[in-house]
Order: structure tokens, then C-alpha cells, then sequence
């Protein structure tokens, strides 16, 4: 996270970091591809929005 992420860019306030944060974060779970687990994070977790069927 810290190559990727906190040292690549400066913020020019602490709202623009925390948005920029989340945005990395969704992405990251949700669109990188992890080879260890064979996708994103999200695809591995059922349930992610917390509404039980």
C-alpha cells in the first residue's frame, strides 16, 4: 500500500487523501487482479453488501 499508494502522490488536503484513498482501496479489492487467490479479494467473499438470502 505504501509503494502504491501513500508515497506516489501529494494531497492537498485530508478530504483529498481519504477520497483518493477509497478509490484505491474499491479498486484493489474489487479489480486488481490477485494471482495468489486467482482474482480480486471481492470475488472470493460472498456476501459483500451484508444482505443475507
Amino acid at each position: 500500500m505504501a509503494d502504491e499508494f501513500l508515497y506516489n502522490h501529494r494531497f492537498r488536503s485530508e478530504n483529498e487523501r481519504r477520497r483518493r484513498l477509497q478509490r484505491w482501496v474499491h479498486d484493489y479489492n474489487h479489480h486488481r487482479n490477485h494471482t495468489a487467490i486467482g482474482g480480486p479479494p471481492a470475488s472470493r467473499v460472498h456476501n459483500v453488501t451484508g444482505h443475507y438470502n
